[in-house]
């Protein structure tokens, strides 16, 4: 047989071996946060906790009975998902830690560059058993300003990486990487765009709704107005080679896709608040001004929203229109009802969802600008609520646990378990059903 034949049977029965095996950043390729566990239930009981050597911005991720999380100083840790045990641990030179996406056997990991000057950053691939260098691709930049919250994506046997730069260049690139060598099938220069001062990127989703999938992304500038953003657009391209299908203003980021729809964060003077948009044509469904609505999680009838300054809310998915926020009454919490719900997104599994906060109490007095960041204060822990069945305008609140540090990450549920890395207490954590 043809030895260019037999590689590639050979490439598609691995991708295929690995094409249910993907862990990432909030649940899936479409960013809805949707955990597919019928287990965890709360009230939930603490099972372990792992101390690190940093701190945490970004959440874990679990795949092959390993734990993989990335501090804020540069180490990334594989831990006993069922135990907490070490397994191994690396330390990389980065400024911010990235979410690491896992595949098959592999784990691959996006190590920032140094400081705002200096972009030289690299994305490796590593192997999940001990950590070592499968490939490494150097010379790719990374913000700090993001604080790591994003992650490559992977999609048939491509990673897609989008590389952000520091303050003086006016351009980024999207990157299309074979991922079990490395070798860069295609990549696309985003902008230029005059006083951006950095360009910011967003989340990469992948829609498959189409006879050729595509991606979409987002970007924005470092250059701000009063907080916000002062450009940035929302665009898609096809996953095979990058042309570009459509693209549109969003000035900061999209969130996710569910069904045909895709919905961003949006600074614009107009709207700041939501914007759902088709994911064929980009063309807007509607604009929402909504107060938190910094994060998104979707389900088939509300999106869930969070911001700095604001509990869990949610509204419509299909209009936009806001319904309602959290009950804490059913819970006695310290804080006199009232959260600061920090940065991370929600995540969702067997009719609830989770989320950690912890940027202080709220009070006119402390309360910082957006983009502040709020004394730590008793308002530290996470808790569950219930996602909404009929008409209810309230969450309620099932289940708070009160931690010693605040929360910025976006906990991973996997196995009846959920994990969350805390901020300052620099620790892993995995709880399940009492």
């Amino acid at each position: 047989m043809n030895t260019t034949i037999v590689s590639i049977c050979v490439f598609l029965i691995v991708n295929m071996c690995f094409a249910e095996e993907l862990a990432r950043f909030h649940a899936d390729m479409n960013n809805s946060g949707q955990f597919h566990d019928t287990i965890l239930k709360p009230p939930l009981k603490l099972k372990w906790r792992y101390f690190s050597e940093g701190t945490f911005k970004t959440g874990p991720i679990v795949m092959n009975g390993r734990l993989f999380a990335t501090d804020r100083q540069g180490q990334i840790y594989c831990v006993n998902s069922e135990t907490g045990e070490l397994i191994w641990k690396r330390y990389y030179l980065a400024t911010e830690s990235v979410t690491p996406i896992a595949w098959g056997e592999y784990l691959y990991y996006h190590e920032t560059g140094t400081n705002l000057d200096d972009r030289t950053g690299s994305l490796r691939c590593v192997n999940q058993s001990d950590g070592k260098d499968v490939w490494i691709k150097s010379n790719v930049g990374g913000t700090i300003y993001n604080r790591g919250k994003y992650s490559p994506q992977i999609f048939n046997g491509k990673l897609y990486f989008f590389s952000s730069t520091g303050t003086t260049s006016n351009t980024a690139t999207l990157y299309c990487i074979n991922a079990l060598t490395g070798e860069t099938s295609w990549e696309k220069v985003i902008g230029p765009i005059s006083d951006a001062q950095g360009i910011v990127p967003s989340h990469i989703l992948v829609c498959t709704l189409s006879t050729k999938p595509f991606i979409i992304s987002a970007y924005s500038s470092n250059a701000q107005l009063n907080w916000r953003s002062k450009y940035g657009k929302a665009f898609a391209v096809t996953a095979d080679s990058g042309r570009l299908l459509w693209e549109t203003e969003v000035y900061h980021s999209v969130h996710c896709i569910y069904d045909t729809m895709l919905y961003a964060h949006t600074t614009s003077p107009s709207i700041q608040g939501i914007i759902a948009a088709s994911v064929f044509t980009g063309d807007t469904v509607y604009g929402k001004k909504v107060t938190a609505a910094y994060k998104l999680s979707a389900t088939d009838k509300y999106l869930f929203t969070r911001s700095y300054g604001s509990d869990v809310n949610f509204i419509d998915r299909l209009t936009g229109n806001t319904i309602g926020g959290c009950d804490f009454s059913s819970i006695p919490i310290p804080f006199g009802g009232r959260v600061l719900s920090g940065c991370g997104f929600i995540s969702m599994a067997n009719g609830y969802g989770y989320c950690g906060f912890g940027h202080g109490g709220y009070s006119t007095s402390t309360y910082n600008p957006p983009g502040g960041i709020p004394r730590a204060d008793k308002a530290q822990g996470v808790y569950a609520f219930e996602i909404p069945k009929n008409n209810e305008t309230k969450l309620k609140v099932v289940w708070y646990y009160k931690m010693a540090s605040n929360i910025c990450s976006t906990p991973y549920i996997a196995n009846g378990k959920i994990y969350y890395t805390t901020n300052q207490e620099g620790a892993i954590y995995c709880f399940e059903n009492k």
